[in-house]
């Protein structure tokens, strides 16, 4: 099955063209650097637990600015922050986010990533003790008009250690016109 990630997909949509209004240069992503917060939970976003249990919390450990998304498990576990974002349909995105780990062992899961759920798009998964890094990944919206973005810990598996994210973000590349027929 062909994903819709650009190293997967190459050609299988017809040509884009950039676009002269892209819908603003604006990140689409709510609170993409978790700096707002209502009890303890970054505003736009919400836990989810795949996979056993792990501890969700923001943290001062930030890349910029003053607060980062944290995911961490002692006995393993598959969990996310996960925030719905709308975007255009037949365009082409860059997700993007930054991720730092320490002590993540993938166990049977990937690791640390930032994921579109369902649709076979993902970063490049983050081990081991690492400091914040960029991970960035191309994908074609399809006839989808809204995402669910994941800052995922574990994927597809358990994972033990911790991961921090921050600066999410949803780059609109290229749209075709929508030519809408009767």
């Amino acid at each position: 099955i062909l994903g819709a990630a650009a190293f997967l997909v190459q050609g299988s949509l017809p040509p884009l063209k950039a676009s002269q209004d892209p819908g603003g240069s604006s990140n689409p992503v709510p609170n993409a650097s978790f700096e707002d917060a209502k009890d303890g939970q970054p505003v736009g976003w919400e836990r989810r637990n795949w996979q056993a249990r792990a501890e969700f919390g923001l943290d001062e450990a930030a890349r910029a600015g003053k607060a980062s998304a944290r995911i961490s498990s002692k006995e393993g576990a598959d969990a996310s922050w996960s925030a719905v974002v709308p975007i255009k349909p037949f365009a082409r995105y860059r997700l993007s986010g930054w991720i730092k780990t320490k002590d993540l062992d993938p166990g049977t899961g990937r690791g640390a990533l930032v994921t579109i759920q369902g649709m076979d798009v993902m970063t490049k998964p983050l081990r081991g003790t690492q400091d914040w890094a960029r991970a960035a990944v191309e994908f074609d919206s399809g006839a989808n008009d809204a995402v669910s973005v994941n800052c995922l810990f574990g994927g597809w598996g358990k994972a033990t250690g911790t991961a921090w994210y921050d600066d999410i973000g949803l780059e609109l590349l290229a749209a075709r016109p929508m030519k809408p027929r009767a």
